[in-house]
């Protein structure tokens, strides 16, 4: 006789379901999401980019259709196979569309644990940092001054 698995999870269908809400008031509110301790991640090469940077993945939303049998095995494996430190969340289409901010995320929503004072360099190899460009390299230049100085600089003059 064969052992009884457990269940997944029933896919969310509903944008009223509490958890669906929770997910769009993270989206909305950066404060939230300190208080919280999460960020929130969309598509699959962005969770591997911060899983590989050694942030905890605490939440997954996946929708199957959008992410495809390869994605789909590979994170939602049966707990009872791959032990899962992360809850996962099946949604539906309609449900993913309305959280989604991207045009293409492969089905793929996840809040991580942000860790606490992680490392610039760490969190530039995880693709989840914002750089600026300095656009005053000599402090006493105009702007013009800068420009001429990179014209110079590319006719090989400087």
């Amino acid at each position: 006789m064969y052992a009884a698995r457990p269940a997944q999870p029933d896919r969310i269908t509903s944008l009223h379901n509490p958890r669906i809400k929770e997910v769009l008031r993270l989206q909305d509110k950066s404060a939230e999401r300190r208080r919280q301790g999460l960020t929130l991640v969309e598509g699959y090469r962005e969770l591997a980019n911060a899983r590989q940077a050694g942030w905890q993945l605490a939440t997954l939303l996946l929708c199957a259709e959008l992410a495809g049998d390869e994605i789909t095995q590979e994170l939602s494996a049966p707990a009872h196979l791959v032990p899962r430190p992360y809850e996962l969340l099946p949604v539906s289409s309609a449900v993913f569309a309305k959280l989604a901010v991207r045009e293409r995320s492969d089905g793929v929503l996840a809040l991580l644990r942000t860790p606490t004072r992680t490392p610039t360099a760490e969190r530039v190899r995880a693709g989840l940092v914002r750089s600026f460009q300095v656009t005053r390299l000599f402090p006493d230049l105009s702007a013009r001054e800068h420009l001429a100085l990179t014209i110079l600089q590319r006719e090989g003059l400087v």
